[in-house]
């Protein structure tokens, strides 16, 4: 929160776009794993995609968080 208002950011808008994801992405990785699901030869369910699909989001996330230098304003003010 307090980075929020030291940046002039918009909780509401923040939480609006992360429930926004929630809703749409969530029938997505449905599909996803019905999709793995017909086509794989093993049988039951397959998440692969949907992990992978996970961990390059997350570390896109990362990323983009890092490259805002918020990390090290973070410990630079201690």
């Amino acid at each position: 929160m307090a980075i929020i208002k030291e940046q002039g950011g918009d909780y509401g808008l923040q939480k609006l776009f992360g429930t926004a994801g929630a809703v749409a992405f969530g029938p997505i990785a449905g599909l996803l794993v019905d999709a793995e699901e017909s086509g794989g030869k093993r049988g039951g369910d397959d998440y692969t995609a949907v992990i992978v699909i996970y961990f390059c989001l997350r570390a896109a996330s990362a990323a983009a968080i890092l490259g805002l230098g918020l990390v090290r304003n973070f410990f630079l003010k201690k």
